[in-house]
């Protein structure tokens, strides 16, 4: 099966399977290519040269595939040297996810194609001979037209010409401008619709044959030649614009040729339209004589070279022999036929499955050049079975044209199907694959593909798109080919990306070089290629981007937004993006997991047969059941890290870039989810405007009545029974109706749209917007839509529906399977202007006005006078024609009953009688009931069989025979009683008609009226919609199984069947009988008109909105789905609705009314009156300009959000990775969400991945706004934790890692979410949601009161603003929860009123009392604890203060002398005294890091001076040095404290100067990073830390070995003391060893814990301290104190001790 039949269903191989007869089969096809758009389709999926059948369609077909054969052709230009690349790309254009692979060729010449004039040859009647008169008429020069001949004998040129319709041509001043073109020069013309006129003068010197071809760059448009100045005869109007010229075309018809002048005219077809335009020319060559070419195939005709074959058979098989290389040229010109052409040099049967080389003569002249050293075999398919004519020759002159010469429109359509792809072993075409115009930056989506044009008609983003205003430059790149193929679109794979990756490229000879010869190649491997990223590129794509979005900010029209959209989108397709969206994702490291959760993912392969039974991947199936969330394996991809060793070798900014790139993957795996463009969330809205229309348009109802009360204030009409409401009445009551029924956006922008200053929703302005669509119709004065202007779907088909009378684009039709595949619906506009003062009736009835009857003014005028009764000048009046004139004015009550009347009546009696609206049912009934004989077909056989003739049925009846059991007997007899048929079979057809039919019931009285009424499904049931059908017969349906439309969706088989809500059944009677029906199978069912109101409400069904692609939208069907099915995809938010099928209206009872009649003169009672009503479709096209601008809304923000979150972020990868790095690549701290378009008076919503906002009817006070909403992480605001030396010694009060704090600087509640920050002018009021999945609620016991904060952004302009904890505002707002009723999902929820134009909202949790909450560094244990540590010092330090005090005054007083114990003392108190100060300040205040150095690390060492002196003595003693004692002391003491403060400089510097530098400045605030030491910090840290225990386990055993050795000296009597200073010496020793040598040691390991475990208690600090340094410094005190107050007194008055004395007791331990 070709794909022809995959496509449309429709072909003659169809038609024969079933059951068609050949002629039936012809009239089939007809139907299928009727139309003009409809072959656009074909074109769309049949043009190319070559076909495959592609894996898309391979489950569609319920025939069977076959396969396509390529036969090869021997290359004559090989392609070795060719570079060949593949580049895959993953793109999103215009909200549609495409996969596509580029291919570009690099060849080693220019490409060109073939533009040879190809004509039969023929000899040329007139040519003028060198140096002969010119006779000919030359009327192409505007200033001389026309030209005089070269010969003063010619006759003179005819300035105007008489044509055969008796039209008559003005030849040079035809009433427009036109251009003079020559051969070969190529011309520019753009226009905005006006027709384009040119000219060319023929060359009279040769037998010229001509080629024009124009090259589209913009929009469609229509060629015209003629030899007059005319445009009704040859023309071309789509694809590739070909138009040939031959003598020998003269005797075809629409043949144009000669030898004068041309009259071209192009008429633009679109808006706007761009093209160029050139003619070839070339010599004709002469008729010869040639031997006869022979048939030696009795299924093939022979062609002869240089002649011309015509036919008008479908299918057709020719052969021309060919016996050494050349090239066979072939033209087809488009004349009253469509064909198609395949030819071969060895398929001798070419068709769409098996060929060499094809071509379609859609819309242009078909033209082929095949060069080929053997014969050729051609086929000719000939689609409308008209006439045709083709040539086919070697004789032509070779004219080669650039590929770059064209425009990319022009070309896409000129060379498309030049290549294909080979996989594996097969020729791969479709029109997924597509020739690109060469371009030095490859661009296969302009012009749009034709696949992507092939969407719903009722909204294409892809039609229309002018790209070229918004490209920038882009030139062509010579010596290139480029092509593409779309791998995936949306979920739909085409090719499976493997296959294209294994795929080889074939040109197939359509191009040549510069010597004509083609270019062939063997299949060649495709090299996949990713580009690279070039920094300087992107910038340069990123200011663009910048251009493009600022004018996307601006945009309003619908096409001006999708226009700037797809230039974006196509800025995002470049190999520089694409590249460094590689490079992104290179630095990424993630892990891709497989979870199982609800989901509607398609699980199966295009090439899997699960994928077309599965709705969640076939869209055909979602008509048969919903794609509903299910348990099923999906892959998810987690953000694992980074690649660190990449990011840290290629990026300048390491940790900026790590942070942004978690940004980037975060942006990227939820942008397809929160940037998409889902299809309902811009019907919907189109359906609620169209809903509403038609909800209103209920306004222009009759009001059926029966007195004037029931139409109050107006009258009712006596003979209508319908109340006499004015159009203007109406026309107000639909406006005011659907005022109030339209969202306040619509009204707002029809607000805008007009400049009406009154507020919505008032009278003035609804008057006033009124105005606006009041134009001059034709309407009654009694109301109603009769008479005004209407639009109905014109076709020349026979099979649909009649078309449903359209007042505006809103219209409900009846589904219908034409809408399905008939292109021809266009909105015909249909009015009565000009004959409406016309419209009327004759009073006495005797005319009525309209076509048929056009004197009927004049003739009523003359009639005589009659007795009747006029309500008005304006209603149909009764015509009383039983009573005279006298009878008339005697009769007092005429009853008048809606239309008829009764004489005789009194009112009361007249009152009491009526008639019903409808009938009570339905019966069979017939002529005859009795046995007859069928068979009999004549009158004499009848009377042979003593029959009796019935000359009106042409039947033979048997009247004598009066029992059914003797009828029975008789042979071929039938008994028939038409009486016991159910009405849905009532039909019997034995004669030339059925002698049953259905009759109705009339209603006997009121309650019997009441009681019935009419079904809707009564339309399926009359004859005049399904005219194959006697009226209520019964319908055999059938579900919808059959696939067809550009849409695929399963419907009925066209042009055989109609459509209905119970399914499809046959437009001709398949059977006759329930019965028959439900023997043809399973699938089958009986369908019988309902008539009680129970048995029509009870047919129920799932209503969806019909996507047929002809259809108005927003238009109805039903589906085949149960009720459960039905409801359950409510899931997916989409249209379906169980509902009943059909409606019932009740019938109501007319009474009848008393009236009296008067004697009158008959007048003309104009009905039809000429005024400013309202334009129904003006006002729906105005409202659908407010449905495009949602779009537009739509589109914008799905652009913004896709581009900001991705935009900046890769920017800034790009800048540190492969750009200048630095600051200058992080500029952006906020991601934009999208944008969301509230209006006052109106509820909206606008959701994100972690919440929503909504805006209340009284958000916005007026008009509508726009409101941008951004992301700001929490990250910005993330407390930092910054690393000192001494940040392990004593540790602050926890601050949490998104604390926020008050006026005081208390932290009073943590960051629960990132901020949504919102960009709100005139937004007043609304309500922010935060999902409870993003909201983290550890710290609910500390913060337990859940509230909103809010930071104000002052400077808009600032491009780094500056985020701190600080700047926040506790709004003090209520909290609530909610749930979603459609997805369950839970909120966090607050109204908030608008704070500031701009500023960003948190959801935080703090405490009550946040105002006045002071600031704690430590809680009151640890402060408390902080505070003895700082009295505890103060206190040693003061007793140090007290001992130096009495040393000095000692000292003073000559009675002591400086020694190294007073040094000691001097240290120890100025280290209790720091520590002091330290303790003191630290439990209010945090201290610096100088501060840190001073007041911790300062004393340290101080802490190790002290002991080092004492550490230093007691070796000295121990070694017992004699001589320069006190010198070694002092060399030793300094020697080690030297090095200890060299060490402590060191640190210090190190630590200070190694400080991270703020990377939040380089980051530019846009991504925050957390602050803390860096690495060399962390290393000084430690080494500090181990400095510290080192010297502590030195000094602490110095002082274990040093004081035993000392304790053992004294108690041995090693050291001269008296005894009582030996045993008080033993003791201070003891206990100075004991408590320094165990703090010491402990201080090693405490220092050792505060850098290893952190220990975040202060009680651990308190003890260790009070062991390892108040201990000992209180031993040391307490051993070596130097006396008290009291010793100053002893002192006082006492003679100085002598030297001898001092110099003592500076030998002894004590002094040391």
């Amino acid at each position: 099966m070709t794909e022809i039949d995959k496509i449309f269903g429709v072909t003659l191989e169809v038609g024969k399977c079933l059951g068609f007869k050949e002629e039936e089969r012809y009239k089939y096809l007809s139907f299928v290519f009727r139309s003009m758009s409809l072959m656009t389709l074909f074109i769309n999926r049949m043009l190319s040269p070559h076909r495959y059948v592609s894996h898309i369609y391979k489950n569609r077909d319920h025939i069977g595939n076959e396969t396509t054969v390529y036969t090869d052709i021997t290359a004559v230009h090989t392609a070795s040297e060719w570079i060949f690349t593949l580049t895959y790309k993953k793109l999103n254009v215009l909200g549609t996810d495409l996969d596509i692979g580029y291919i570009n060729v690099e060849t080693d010449r220019p490409i060109f194609s073939h533009m040879d004039v190809v004509c039969p040859n023929f000899t040329c009647p007139n040519v003028v001979q060198p140096g002969g008169i010119d006779c000919t008429c030359d009327y192409s020069d505007p200033l001389d037209c026309p030209k005089s001949p070269s010969g003063s004998s010619c006759p003179p040129c005819p300035l105007t010409q008489i044509l055969q319709n008796g039209t008559i041509t003005t030849e040079c001043n035809p009433g427009y401008n036109w251009t003079t073109v020559t051969i070969g020069k190529e011309y520019y013309f753009e226009s905005t619709g006006s027709i384009i006129y040119l000219r060319l003068k023929a060359n009279a010197s040769i037998c010229q044959g001509l080629r024009f071809y124009a090259s589209q760059k913009l929009g469609n448009i229509r060629l015209y030649v003629n030899d007059n100045a005319t445009n009704a005869n040859r023309n071309v109007y789509s694809n590739a614009l070909h138009l040939g010229l031959c003598p020998s075309d003269i005797g075809l018809s629409r043949g144009v040729w000669t030898n004068n002048t041309y009259f071209v005219s192009i008429k633009p077809e679109s808006d706007k339209v761009a093209f160029s335009f050139i003619a070839y020319s070339a010599e004709v060559p002469k008729q010869v004589t040639q031997p006869p070419c022979p048939n030696t195939s009795m299924n093939h005709t022979c062609l002869p070279n240089g002649g011309s074959i015509q036919s008008n058979a479908v299918q057709q098989y020719y052969y021309m022999p060919i016996n050494r290389t050349t090239k066979v040229a072939m033209r087809c010109p488009l004349l009253n036929e469509n064909i198609q052409v395949f030819a071969s040099p060895n398929v001798f049967y070419p068709s769409a499955s098996a060929y060499g080389w094809s071509v379609y003569n859609f819309g242009g002249d078909a033209y082929l050049s095949m060069t080929t050293s053997s014969t050729i075999f051609v086929g000719i398919l000939n689609f409308f079975k008209a006439n045709y004519t083709c040539t086919f020759t070697t004789h032509t002159v070779p004219i080669l044209r650039p590929i770059t010469q064209n425009f990319p429109l022009g070309a896409s359509y000129l060379f498309y199907g030049t290549s294909a792809l080979k996989i594996k072993g097969e020729i791969f075409i479709s029109s997924f694959y597509f020739f690109n115009f060469p371009r030095q930056s490859q661009n296969p989506l302009w012009p749009i593909p034709r696949s992507l044009k092939e969407e719903d008609k009722h909204i294409s983003f892809f039609e229309n798109i002018d790209y070229d205003q918004f490209a920038f430059d882009n030139p062509p790149k010579p010596n290139s080919f480029q092509s593409a193929i779309i791998i995936k679109k949306g979920s739909q794979v085409y090719l499976p990306l493997q296959s294209l990756l294994s795929a080889q490229l074939v040109l197939l000879g359509y191009l040549v070089d510069s010597d004509g010869n083609p270019l062939l190649n063997e299949a060649l491997d495709l090299n996949v290629t990713t580009p690279e990223c070039e920094y300087s590129e992107l910038d340069s794509i990123k200011i663009q981007l910048d251009q493009l979005e600022s004018q996307l900010f601006t945009a309003s029209g619908f096409q001006e937004v999708s226009n700037i959209r797809f230039a974006i989108d196509i800025l995002t397709a470049e190999d520089t993006w694409v590249g460094c969206q590689a490079l992104a994702d290179s630095l990424l490291e993630t892990n891709t997991v497989n979870i199982t959760a609800n989901a509607t993912k398609c699980q199966y392969s295009s090439l899997d047969n699960r994928y077309y039974t599965d709705p969640c991947c076939s869209p055909e199936q979602n008509y048969f059941q919903c794609c509903i969330p299910h348990l099923q394996e999906i892959p998810q991809t987690t953000y694992s890290g980074v690649q660190k060793s990449l990011v840290e070798d290629q990026c300048s900014s390491p940790d900026c870039t790590a942070s942004i790139l978690q940004d980037y993957f975060n942006a990227t795996s939820t942008m397809a989810s929160e940037c998409e463009l889902t299809y309902s969330s811009f019907s919907d809205y189109q359906l609620d405007i169209y809903t509403t229309l038609r909800n209103c348009r209920t306004a222009y109802d009759m009001i059926d009545c029966d007195n004037d009360t029931m139409c109050a204030p107006y009258i009712c009409d006596y003979y209508t029974r319908q109340c006499q409401v004015p159009p203007e009445i109406q026309d107000n009551q639909f406006f005011n109706c659907v005022m109030n029924g339209l969202s306040p956006k619509v009204l707002y922008y029809l607000q805008s749209r007009y400049n009406i200053a009154y507020e919505i929703n008032t009278p003035q302005f609804n008057q006033e917007l009124f105005s606006n669509f009041v134009d001059n119709d034709c309407t009654s004065s009694t109301g109603g839509l009769l008479y005004r202007k209407y639009y109905k779907w014109i076709t020349n088909s026979d099979v649909c529906y009649p078309a449903t009378r359209c007042y505006d684009a809103s219209c409900l039709t009846v589904s219908d399977v034409c809408y399905q595949l008939e292109t021809g619906f266009s909105f015909v506009e249909t009015d009565f202007v000009d004959l409406c003062p016309e419209i009327g009736v004759c009073s006495d009835q005797s005319c009525q006005h309209n076509t048929h009857n056009s004197t009927c003014h004049t003739d009523c005028l003359a009639r005589p006078n009659f007795c009747g009764y006029c309500r008005n000048n304006n209603s149909v009046c009764y015509s009383i024609r039983q009573l005279d004139e006298a009878q008339c004015n005697a009769t007092d009550t005429i009853c008048a009953v809606s239309g008829q009347y009764g004489i005789g009546y009194t009112d009361e009696e007249c009152k009491s009688i009526g008639i019903c609206s409808s009938y009570c049912g339905y019966q069979c009934s017939g002529v005859y009931t009795g046995c007859v004989l069928p068979l009999v077909e004549t009158q004499t056989d009848c009377s042979a069989q003593s029959g009796v003739w019935s000359a009106s049925y042409s039947l033979c009846t048997r009247p004598d025979v009066t029992a059914i059991q003797t009828c029975q007997l008789i042979t071929n007899a039938v008994w028939t009683n038409c009486s016991t048929k159910p009405v849905s079979e009532c039909y019997a057809n034995f004669g030339s008609m059925s002698i049953c039919s259905v009759a109705p019931i009339n209603c006997q009285n009121k309650q019997e009226c009441e009681n019935y009424g009419a079904c809707s499904d009564e339309f399926y049931f009359n004859p005049i919609n399904t005219p194959n059908y006697p009226v209520l017969y019964g319908k055999c349906v059938r579900g919808h199984d059959y696939y067809s439309g550009i849409m695929w969706q399963p419907s009925c088989n066209y042009p055989n069947e109609h459509d209905s809500p119970k399914g499809c059944f046959n437009s001709t009677p398949q059977v006759l009988t329930e019965q028959a029906c439900l023997a043809l199978g399973p699938e089958y069912k009986w369908w019988a008109a309902t008539i009680g109101k129970d048995e029509c409400l009870a047919q129920m069904g799932c209503k969806i909105i019909d996507q047929s692609p002809y259809n108005l939208p927003n238009n109805f069907r039903f589906n085949e789905m149960n009720q459960t099915a039905c409801e359950a995809c409510r899931v997916d938010q989409s249209y379906h609705e169980w509902t009943n099928m059909f409606t019932w209206k009740p019938n109501h009872w007319i009474p009848g009314i008393p009236i009296k009649p008067t004697w009158m003169k008959p007048q003309f009672q104009q009905l039809g009156f000429l005024k400013p009503v309202l334009d129904n479709m003006l006002f729906s096209n105005v409202l659908d300009e407010a449905y495009q601008t949602h779009i537009s809304d739509l589109l914008r923000s799905s652009s913004l959000c896709r581009m900001e979150r991705i935009e900046d972020s890769l920017h800034s990868i790009s800048c540190s990775c492969g750009g200048p790095g630095g600051a200058q690549c992080f500029t952006s701290s906020s991601l934009v969400l999208g944008q969301s378009y509230p209006c006052s008076k109106e509820e909206s919503e606008f959701k994100f991945s972690y919440g929503k906002i909504m805006f209340s009817n009284s958000s916005v006070p007026q008009a509508c706004t726009n409101v941008v909403v951004s992301q700001l992480s929490k990250l910005l605001f993330k407390s930092s934790q910054t690393e000192s030396l001494s940040s392990n010694f004593v540790s602050y009060k926890k601050v949490d890692s998104f604390a926020i704090y008050n006026d005081n600087d208390a932290a009073i509640g943590v960051l629960l979410t990132d901020g949504v920050k919102l960009h709100s002018p005139g937004v007043d009021l609304f309500t922010i949601c935060y999902s409870s999945e993003s909201v983290d609620l550890e710290h609910s016991s500390s913060y337990p009161i859940l509230d909103i904060a809010v930071e104000i952004q002052e400077d808009e302009t600032s491009s780094n603003p500056h985020h701190t904890s600080q700047s926040m505002v506790i709004l003090n707002v209520n909290i609530f929860q909610t749930t979603d009723p459609i997805t369950q999902e839970s909120y966090y929820c607050s109204e908030i009123p608008s704070i500031a134009e701009t500023a960003t909202y948190f959801l935080v949790s703090r405490v009550e009392d946040y105002q006045d909450l002071e600031k704690e560094l430590f809680d009151k244990e640890a402060t408390g604890l902080l505070y003895t540590l700082a009295a505890i010092f103060l206190f040693n330090a003061a007793w140090g203060a007290l001992q130096l005090i009495v040393s000095a005054f000692k000292i003073y007083k000559k009675l002591d002398e400086p020694r190294l114990i007073h040094a000691l003392t001097i240290s120890i108190t100025i280290f209790m005294l720091i520590r002091a100060i330290y303790f003191f300040i630290l439990p209010t205040k945090m201290i610096s890091s100088v501060g840190d150095y001073i007041l911790v690390v300062l004393p340290t060492f101080i802490y190790f001076t002290c002991f080092t002196i004492i550490i230093v003595i007691w070796y000295m003693l121990v070694k017992a040095y004699t001589g320069s004692f006190f010198k070694r002391i002092r060399l030793m003491i300094t020697t080690i404290n030297g090095v200890l403060y060299v060490l402590f400089i060191i640190i210090v510097l190190v630590f200070h100067f190694t400080q991270k530098e703020d990377n939040n400045g380089d980051c530019g605030g846009r991504i925050p990073l957390e602050p803390s030491t860096t690495t060399p910090q962390r290393v000084v840290s430690i080494v500090y830390a181990v400095v510290q225990a080192v010297i502590s386990l030195i000094i602490g055993s110095a002082f274990a070995y040093l004081g035993l050795t000392l304790f053992f000296m004294v108690r041995n009597r090693k050291v001269a003391l008296s005894e009582e200073k030996r045993g008080e010496q033993q003791k201070k020793v003891s206990m100075v060893t004991l408590v320094c040598s165990i703090g010491f040691m402990l201080h090693c390991v405490f220092v050792l814990v505060l850098v290893a475990a952190e220990p975040s208690n202060i009680v651990f600090t308190f003890v260790g301290l009070l062991i390892t340094e108040i201990a000992p410094i209180f031993a040391l005190l307490y051993a070596y104190k130097q006396g008290t107050l009291s010793s100053i007194k002893q002192v006082i008055g006492m003679k100085k001790l002598g030297s001898a004395s001092s110099s003592t007791n500076s030998k002894t331990p004590s002094s040391g």
